[in-house]
């Protein structure tokens, strides 16, 4: 796959005008692929790049390429850095594209938390509150995540369950509906954990678990 999309990235290049934009995801394509992390981040950051200079650092298709570039690297500052102007630039210009105005604040508050700001989570993913409603995959996860960091285990639990129940486990199903599962299932169970159910935590973990290794 690297070489193929080496080769692509070659020709890619080469095109300008029509066309063009499309040929930037070769970029982000072989930066999945990409074994080094330093590799990876310097064809994520040239995307973004490229990105801005066809349409502009607010675009939503810039913005989405630098979410892409911090959910790939494992420098949390680096990421937390990244993503602050990201989700500012959402919530500014594109606030009717809900569920990524969700993903960008709820990965950033993730970031936080990772980083032992319990505190700037919760305020972080509380941006997200009014968008609930219309964020599609991206809400129910987002709004057990905010009960919970704002210490309402219970009422965590509960949105973590329904979101779990309502994608039951089906033959064939898509890989990204095991995986948002799988999310949800890893909420569940530490929302359970806080609410002092530790056996029922432990059985949602290991659901949990089955799934992302299924993914």
């Amino acid at each position: 796959a690297r070489d193929r999309f080496r080769r692509a990235l070659a020709a890619a290049r080469r095109v300008s005008g029509p066309g063009a934009i499309e040929l930037v995801n070769v970029r982000s394509n072989l930066a999945l692929v990409a074994d080094e992390p330093g590799e990876r981040d310097a064809l994520f950051a040239d995307a973004e790049a490229e990105l801005t200079r066809l349409v502009g650092a607010a675009h939503p298709q810039t913005l989405r390429a630098r979410i892409g570039r911090t959910m790939w690297t494992t420098d949390l500052a680096a990421a937390r850095a990244l993503l602050a102007p990201t989700c500012e630039m959402y919530d500014r210009f594109h606030r009717v594209l809900a569920p990524a105005v969700i993903e960008c604040w709820g990965e950033l508050a993730f970031v936080m938390d990772e980083l032992g700001d319990r505190a700037g989570a919760a305020q972080t993913l509380a941006r997200v509150a009014g968008f609930l409603a219309d964020g599609g995959e991206h809400a129910g996860e987002a709004a057990g995540y905010l009960a919970l960091w704002r210490g309402d285990a219970r009422a965590s639990v509960s949105l973590f369950a329904d979101g779990v129940a309502a994608q039951p486990r089906r033959d064939g199903e898509p890989w990204w509906v095991t995986f948002e599962r799988g999310k949800l299932g890893v909420g569940l169970g530490r929302a359970r954990r806080a609410a002092g159910d530790v056996r029922r935590a432990r059985a949602a973990l290991e659901a949990a678990v089955e799934d992302l290794e299924a993914v």
